[in-house]
C-alpha cells in the first residue's frame, strides 16, 4: 500500500472528512440561498376546498307570506327564493411578490456572512485534512521504519548466528 492509496482510502473514508465536507457543502447552500435575497420571490399558493353540502339561501318562507298575501298571484309566477351561493367544491389561488428595495445593508451583511461561513467551513476541512494527513505520514513513516529496523535486525541476528557458528566451529 502507498501513501497515495492510503490517503485515497482515508479521503473516501474517515467520518469527520465527510463531516467537513457535508459542512462545507451546506454553507456553499446558505452562500447561494443569501445570494437571492436582493432577487424578486414570487410565491404561488393553492388550496381546493371540499364541503358536505353546497351554501344555499333558502329564503322561500319569504316566498310563501308573500303569495299568502297575494293570493290572486299564481304561484308558478314567483319565482323560488332560493340561491345556491356557493357549490360543494371550489377552489383558492394567491400569488404574491415581493421584492426588497432597500433593506438598511441586511441583505449584504448576510452575503457577506455567507461568504464568511463557506471560507470557514473551507478552512476546517483543509485543517481536518491536514491534520489526518499528518497522523497518516507519521504512521505510514513509523511503519516503514520498524520494517527497515526489523530487516536490519534479522540481518544482525543472522549475522551474530553465523558468527557464533563459526566460533563454535573454531573451539
Amino acid at each position: 500500500l502507498t501513501i497515495a492509496e492510503a490517503w485515497e482510502q482515508l479521503w473516501r473514508a474517515n467520518e469527520s472528512l465527510r463531516a467537513s465536507r457535508a459542512e462545507v457543502e451546506r454553507r456553499t447552500a446558505e452562500r447561494k440561498a443569501a445570494r437571492s435575497l436582493a432577487q424578486p420571490q414570487v410565491d404561488l399558493a393553492a388550496a381546493q376546498t371540499w364541503i358536505s353540502d353546497p351554501i344555499t339561501i333558502d329564503l322561500d318562507p319569504i316566498r310563501a307570506a308573500m303569495l299568502k298575501l297575494h293570493p290572486t298571484v299564481p304561484s308558478a309566477a314567483v319565482p323560488p327564493f332560493s340561491l345556491e351561493v356557493q357549490n360543494n367544491s371550489f377552489l383558492k389561488g394567491q400569488a404574491t411578490a415581493f421584492w426588497p428595495l432597500y433593506a438598511g445593508g441586511r441583505i449584504q451583511a448576510a452575503q457577506r456572512a455567507g461568504l464568511a461561513g463557506e471560507a470557514e467551513a473551507q478552512a476546517a476541512l483543509r485543517q481536518t485534512e491536514n491534520s489526518l494527513f499528518g497522523e497518516l505520514v507519521r504512521r505510514y513513516y513509523s511503519l516503514q521504519l520498524a520494517r527497515t529496523v526489523q530487516t536490519a535486525r534479522t540481518a544482525v541476528l543472522a549475522g551474530v548466528e553465523q558468527h557464533l557458528r563459526q566460533a563454535v566451529r573454531l573451539e
